[in-house]
């Protein structure tokens, strides 16, 4: 089950409940584990500051929900062959997985992967995907500033060997106990009911099976080379269709767009430059002179004859001629300015000079047509759950308004979840165009990071009140911090794979965590520079992000259930652009009956001290201590310092006497594991 929309805790009661420093545990004679912390500097001199004080107890013996092992999860996408990590050899060679994104995909506790992207795979088209390489088609790069083609390597199968790669043991050969999942983001914009229903037949069912009709896609599959089902649970049916820079043939109005998400239906596209099937820049319009050219419109279906195709020059408004559709070409005589149209796919056909009057070289060719019908997402959702009852589908359009727009169309039962994409965009939340400091930098992901952890709370509340379901979750398949300087910022460099990054991810997860939100897929698993859990091909420097998973990794990847904590006195930093409080915590048991209690120490500068306190639970007197605490808050690996960030553990001994202290290092990521007795 995802988070699903019942009372959230109180905010001060959560707030406390993601708050802890470097801890002191000290069991009372009520057995009560209290965590009494302290803030200040090492090495203390007469006129510091007097140390910040907090207590912290967790009440080990009332488990609140499970824990979820997806809770660390990434978005990955299909371009650029997976961003380099899919290696296609030459002469013919079996492509693969790259070792090293296996190998730390494992380390890194990432457990569920986003497919084949969000904003750039938004026309993303599976069937282009699959089969030999030789006979797949290119994708259109789907970010507007791009809209250039994209090859199609890195497929739905692909994705799924790196899934099942990753979820080997590499000694045995074994799966592991808890196997990598994936999520697949079905592309709204350009697909279909029938056409996402054919990708989860594709994805799930078994030989033999044909659930969807018409093709049988998992014969297809089999065909392949995949034989078994790929057996993928998560799903979501769009990326972002809220957002004004991802409408294509929506309306640009936010009430007229959630109603055609919903329901549908037919938009006018004017004057729009056509281009082909993968390649959507302004130059894809030009005529080239030749012999029987195809153009494409952007976004078909097409309302049969609705099209107007002219031919002139783009920044001439008086060049523009209107050709005429025919039926048959063949009819047509040399100097006929004509064309032929198939509305299904949008395709336009000009002539060869003898029938049909071929487009000037370098004139474009524009269309303005009504693009539909399209159907919205109710449709696709019952299309898929028709196929596999069993796949939870996500809705996309992740807002207030769209619970209770649902529930007023009578589709309140038509969506398992809400997809939700709680970014802090340093730009639009800040209006920052550049850091006067790494300070300022690491001061405004800290206060970003509470603002997006209240809009999550903030629509779960609005689910609850807005639907009379109970049922409906929140799934997050991008978070992250962007919309900064570019990582050459002379005053913090490459702080997207900063510890400061790296502190607001593990914050967000630990959040996350005590809120009980099943799909959490952090922004990148890989990128074009040090961004992600992984730098860029070749190296995939492991980042202080991904250093940070893998200390959290005994938090979310030991099943259990999640445990309540509480804090107060948390130390609390002031800056100039608003104050946030120290320490985050999560805390839970594992099914082995260990206590794990993960703290973040956003404090840039000084350390925390704590004494523990819990109930419910008892020590053997021994515990793990999991910290990566780098020199600086604005430290990142690189490909020559692959460990300037980097996970230490120790183990360590209370003597029995069920109290342990412990400092939590500045600008650090601690997982304190407590044996049971």
């Amino acid at each position: 089950m995802l988070f699903v929309a019942t009372q959230p805790p109180p905010l001060g009661l959560e707030e406390s409940m993601n708050n802890l420093g470097r801890k002191l545990a000290r069991t009372s004679p009520l057995g009560v584990m209290v965590v009494t912390l302290s803030v200040c500097a090492q090495g203390a001199l007469a006129g510091d500051p007097a140390p910040l004080t907090a207590t912290i107890a967790v009440d080990a013996g009332k488990p609140t929900k499970p824990v979820n092992v997806t809770l660390m999860g990434a978005n990955h996408r299909y371009s650029f062959d997976g961003y380099g990590m899919w290696h296609v050899p030459g002469g013919g060679g079996t492509p693969f997985p790259d070792p090293i994104v296996v190998e730390g995909t494992d380390r890194a506790g990432v457990k569920l992967v986003r497919y084949p992207g969000g904003t750039l795979a938004n026309l993303f088209e599976w069937k282009r995907a699959i089969g030999p390489l030789e006979d797949r088609s290119c994708q259109v790069d789907s970010r507007r500033a791009n809209r250039s083609p994209l090859e199609s390597n890195y497929g739905p199968d692909e994705h799924e060997e790196y899934v099942e790669a990753s979820s080997l043991d590499p000694d045995t050969g074994q799966p592991r106990a808890n196997p990598v999942e994936s999520q697949i983001m079905v592309p709204f914009h350009r697909g279909t009911p029938e056409d996402a229903a054919d990708w989860v037949e594709y994805m799930n069912a078994p030989v033999g099976t044909n659930p969807n009709g018409g093709t049988a896609w998992a014969d297809v599959r089999a065909e392949n080379g995949h034989a078994d089902p790929h057996d993928v649970t998560y799903w979501e049916v769009g990326n972002e269709p809220d957002r004004p820079n991802q409408r294509y043939w929506m309306s640009e109005d936010d009430a007229a767009a959630m109603d055609e998400y919903i329901l549908g239906g037919t938009t006018q596209q004017v004057d729009q430059l056509v281009g082909t099937r993968c390649d959507h820049r302004s130059s894809a319009a030009a005529s080239d002179g030749s012999a029987h050219q195809t153009f494409t419109v952007h976004y078909p279906p097409v309302v049969p004859d609705s099209e107007t195709i002219q031919v002139g020059q783009s920044g001439d408004p008086d060049s523009w001629v209107t050709w005429t559709g025919v039926a048959d070409l063949a009819t047509a005589g040399p100097d006929d300015q004509v064309y032929e149209f198939d509305p299904a796919s949008g395709t336009i056909l000009f002539g060869d000079g003898t029938n049909g009057q071929i487009p000037p070289q370098g004139r474009d060719i524009r269309a303005t047509y009504g693009s539909g019908p399209h159907a919205g997402y109710p449709a696709y959702y019952a299309a898929m759950k028709a196929v596999d009852p069993d796949i939870e589908v996500c809705a996309a359009w992740g807002t207030a308004e769209f619970v209770a727009r649902m529930e007023a169309l009578g589709h309140e039962s038509d969506y398992d979840c809400l997809s939700v994409h709680p970014y802090v965009n340093f730009g639009r939340d800040f209006g920052t165009q550049a850091w006067e400091s790494a300070r300022q930098a690491h001061d405004q992901h800290m206060v970003g990071e509470l603002a997006s952890r209240d809009a999550v709370i903030a629509l779960n509340g609005a689910i609850r009140d807005g639907t009379t379901r109970t049922d409906v979750g929140i799934a997050l398949s991008e978070y992250g911090a962007i919309g900064g300087p570019p990582p050459t910022d002379p005053q913090f460099p490459q702080w997207t794979a900063s510890m400061t990054h790296a502190l607001y991810m593990a914050s967000q997860m630990l959040r996350f965590h005590n809120l009980g939100v099943e799909i959490v897929e952090g922004g990148a698993l890989t990128d074009t520079t040090l961004r992600g859990v992984f730098g860029a091909a070749p190296d995939f420097v492991y980042s202080a992000e991904a250093a940070v998973r893998q200390a959290i990794r005994p938090l979310a990847l030991g099943g259990g259930d999640v445990v309540p904590h509480s804090t107060t006195g948390n130390p609390t930093i002031t800056s100039a652009d608003g104050s946030y409080q120290a320490l985050v915590v999560g805390t839970s048991v594992r099914n082995d009956g260990a206590l794990v209690i993960a703290v973040v120490n956003r404090h840039p500068t000084q350390p925390v001290e704590g004494t523990v306190t819990y109930q419910g639970f008892t020590g053997s007197g021994s515990y793990q201590a999991r910290e990566v605490a780098p020199g600086s808050f604005t430290a990142f690996n690189t490909a020559q310092q692959p460990e300037a960030v980097a996970l230490s553990v120790t183990s360590e001994s209370n003597g029995g006497s069920g109290s342990l202290t412990y400092r939590f290092a500045p600008h650090s990521v601690t997982v304190l594991l407590v044996d049971p007795q």
